[in-house]
């Protein structure tokens, strides 16, 4: 019950904060158009106002070396686009040695009102390339998850807890 109020809180507290987060998960299959790379990226986006802010992580097990890995603005991954932004890459907060089978990329931007417009609509792709594949070896669309998906996990949260409420108060009868 606990855990359910908790989860309740989070996505009560995410929604009013003005901010739309967002994931994103790239490999060879979901590349545009779909391919046999062993390069596996996942990120973390936030949207607020007309910021966004990202850090992406790339694993990559071959040390394929990325050389670039740039924000574009295109109504399709076959169009080259508009690039908007460069992520630059950060060092490892422990103060490690970089390893060669990831590396950690961050980026900010002051969106324009057509980015911004862009997306909310999809249109906003990450294009990752290395020394094999200069022009891309890895690239996908971010998308922005519906706000409408914070409201429906909220109302199942709360007739989970109403129809546990109403149960225990009316017990059934042993016969």
């Amino acid at each position: 019950m606990r855990a359910l109020l908790c989860i309740l809180l989070f996505a009560i507290t995410s929604a009013t904060r003005g901010a739309t987060e967002f994931g994103i998960h790239l490999d060879g299959a979901h590349a545009i158009p779909p391919n046999n790379s062993d390069l596996k990226v996942d990120g973390l986006f936030s949207y607020n106002g007309s910021h966004l802010h990202g850090d992406v992580i790339v694993d990559d097990p071959f040390s394929s070396q990325v050389t670039s890995l740039d924000l574009f603005s295109s109504p399709s991954p076959f169009v080259p686009g508009l690039q908007i932004g460069s992520f630059h890459e950060r060092a490892h907060v422990d103060g490690s040695p970089p390893d060669p089978s990831y590396s950690l990329f961050t980026i900010d931007l002051d969106l324009t009102a057509t980015q911004i417009n862009d997306l909310f609509s999809s249109k906003l792709w990450l294009n990752l390339g290395t020394f094999a594949f200069p022009d891309g070896e890895v690239r996908g669309q971010l998308v922005v998850p519906e706000p409408s998906s914070y409201a429906l996990f909220a109302i199942g949260v709360l007739l989970t807890v109403a129809i546990r409420r109403k149960r225990s108060a009316f017990p059934r009868l042993n016969a």
